[in-house]
């Protein structure tokens, strides 16, 4: 189960030693917390795109705390501040509610290691009272989050910098290929659309507008701020498109301390 470990440590180091630990303190981005993120909660298919920047930092929030809490104290009911869930989005009460009834309606699918299918909610109950956000989540949603058999290791710190909600998605994603001994990531054009939430969108269907729309500025965002280096390539398959293959490498000492210095820089903007 996950637990939280100083981050004084070399993230190679606890990275290798406590790989399910959250490193890191949750509440303070200095500290770079870096969360095992369950693939059930980072590929999430939502083919019309409802899913908003806000809406995706605040769930990362909040099953983050869950994490931490359950590593800890088993508690089922979770609580974290609501001017803490404005990190990084800057957003109001009233678009926090939104945010909450989007995740209460959007489901994950997945099968188990039984050939079980699943079908449940992102969040379950939730409340607000004197300033705070309590919440819970549903059973199944629980289990992944206490033990991420298959997980992305991400960077809170990076995912708030992150001002594209389709950088954030692939993000997510493409930190836990990185983790693998030969980094890539090949997906089909069309269950691309659904992580991305453009599938919907005439427009982004063509290949064109979307590598010049979606594609290019998100890499350009994950290159800057990530701790990886990424780059893809659409794949033919007679006269169309249907594949798109990401091919990820670590970046070098130098290049993480140009990393660190941009996000030191940009820390007072998360306010």
């Amino acid at each position: 189960m996950p637990k939280t470990v100083d981050q004084s440590e070399t993230v190679e180091k606890t990275e290798r030693d406590y790989p399910l630990m959250i490193l890191g303190d949750i509440t303070d981005l200095r500290t770079n917390p870096r969360i095992p993120a369950p693939r059930q909660t980072v590929e999430i298919k939502e083919p019309n795109g409802e899913f908003t920047r806000s809406d995706r930092l605040a769930y990362r929030h909040l099953a983050s705390i869950a994490q931490h809490d359950l590593a800890n104290d088993g508690i089922g009911e979770h609580k974290t501040r609501l001017q803490d869930l404005n990190v990084g989005s800057h957003v109001g009460t009233e678009r926090i509610k939104a945010s909450i009834e989007t995740l209460q309606k959007t489901l994950v699918q997945t099968m188990n290691d039984k050939g079980e299918w699943h079908s449940v909610q992102l969040l379950g109950e939730a409340r607000i009272k004197d300033g705070w956000l309590y919440f819970q989540f549903p059973k199944t949603i629980r289990d992944y989050l206490q033990k991420p058999e298959i997980y992305n290791r991400i960077s809170l710190r990076v995912l708030y910098h992150m001002k594209s909600k389709y950088a954030i998605i692939l993000y997510e994603i493409l930190a836990g290929y990185h983790r693998m001994q030969n980094p890539f990531w090949r997906v089909t054009l069309d269950e691309l659309h659904e992580f991305l939430g453009t599938k919907s969108n005439k427009s982004f269907r063509r290949p064109a507008e979307l590598k010049r729309s979606v594609l290019q500025p998100a890499m350009e965002e994950i290159n800057l701020r990530a701790e990886f280096l990424a780059q893809y390539r659409m794949i033919k398959r007679g006269r169309s498109f249907t594949h798109i293959e990401f091919t990820l490498s670590t970046k070098s000492r130098d290049q993480m301390d140009v990393v660190k210095a941009l996000l030191e820089e940009e820390m007072p903007l998360l306010g």
